[in-house]
């Protein structure tokens, strides 16, 4: 087993700090982006589509908020909202 003296520690330490300083990963591709940045990249890559779904009833009404600014930033309009109850 080869001994390391302190400079090669030094050096292997500095080296490792350094290159952590550059970027990785894909360019375009944000890593770091919120599950929302997420879906709405996902969504503008599906162009304007009719999107359908469901939703409890109890969040329906706080939901018509959110779902105006998706079509916004996305031009796709989740037109068939569905409230379900649970009765």
């Amino acid at each position: 087993m080869s001994k390391f003296s302190r400079r090669d520690v030094v050096k292997g330490g500095l080296t490792v700090a350094s290159l952590s300083a550059l970027p990785v990963g894909i360019p375009g591709l944000a890593w770091g982006a919120t599950e929302n940045e997420k879906i709405i990249a996902a969504a503008k890559g599906a162009g304007g589509a009719d999107l359908k779904g469901m939703i409890w009833s109890n969040y329906y009404v706080a939901m018509t908020a959110s779902m105006e600014r998706f079509r916004q930033a996305t031009g796709s309009t989740p037109s068939t909202t569905r409230g379900m109850s649970a009765t």
